[in-house]
């Protein structure tokens, strides 16, 4: 099984966000063990280094997306997912290019 992993679910993990702490962990818990493969899209770990320098520190940052990248694949990306995503006319764009990665199972093959 594939999944595709939103920014915010990696952050509720990395920054220990609560209440989606407890949820975030069970699935990266099982991410070692291949019960899946799990992906983000390419503009996640950007968005959670900033989002965890801002809040942590650089030294964090680049430890969680070490980490990450090591337990994630980035699926690929075109023009088209985010022009699409413009369309939709979402009120917050990022979640609109979420949506497009998601909805492209092509997005997902490496």
């Amino acid at each position: 099984m594939r999944i595709l992993l939103d920014t915010n679910v990696v952050l509720d993990f990395v920054l220990a966000r609560q209440p989606f702490f407890v949820e975030a962990n069970k699935i990266f818990v099982k991410l070692p063990n291949g019960d899946f493969d799990a992906f983000v899209s390419a503009i996640t770990p950007i968005n959670v280094f900033y989002t965890t320098r801002k809040e942590k520190d650089k030294t964090v940052a680049f430890a969680a997306i070490e980490e990450l990248l090591k337990l994630v694949q980035i699926t690929k990306c075109d023009n088209r997912i985010f022009q699409d995503a413009l369309l939709l006319r979402f009120n917050d764009y990022e979640d609109a290019v979420q949506h497009e990665y998601a909805n492209r199972k092509i997005s997902m093959r490496l």
